[in-house]
Formats: structure tokens, sequence, C-alpha cells
């Protein structure tokens, strides 16, 4: 623990041996906000969800033959 050496009037703390206030000391470092979030996943989840919609409803259209042969015995009258 740091030597106090008197009290910050301010914050009541006691003063360490610089006769600095912690908190003085804090509020007196400039900060820097938080980095401001891109609307990058905004954008892109919604055209991923875009795409792959378009991709499925392409490949269940042209998956599917437009006749499929019949295996097996054919059945009488199916014909």
């Amino acid at each position: 623990m740091p030597e106090s050496i008197g009290f910050c009037e301010k914050h009541e703390l006691p003063l360490d041996r610089n006769g600095e206030c912690e908190l003085c000391r804090l509020s007196g470092m400039p900060s820097r906000p938080p980095p401001v979030r891109s609307g990058f996943l905004a954008v892109i989840i919604p055209v991923a969800l875009l795409i792959a919609g378009a991709l499925w409803m392409v490949s269940a259209y042209t998956s599917q033959p437009a006749s499929v042969p019949q295996r097996g015995v054919p059945v009488p009258g199916s014909q």
C-alpha cells in the first residue's frame, strides 16, 4: 500500500508519495472510447442468408429430374 501523506479534498482518499489521489490521477489520463463496431456483421449475415436461400431454391428446382424411370416389374394398368 502506498504511503499516505494527506487526503484528497475532492475524493477524500489518501494521497500517494507524489501527493496525488488515485482518482484524480485516473481522471487526468485521456481515455479512448472503445472502437465503434462497424455494421459488417449486420450486412454480412443477411446477405449470407439470402445467398443460402437462393441456392436452396435453385437446388430444389434443378435437382429433380423431369421424369423418373420406373424400376422393377411394371404394374398392370399404370401405363
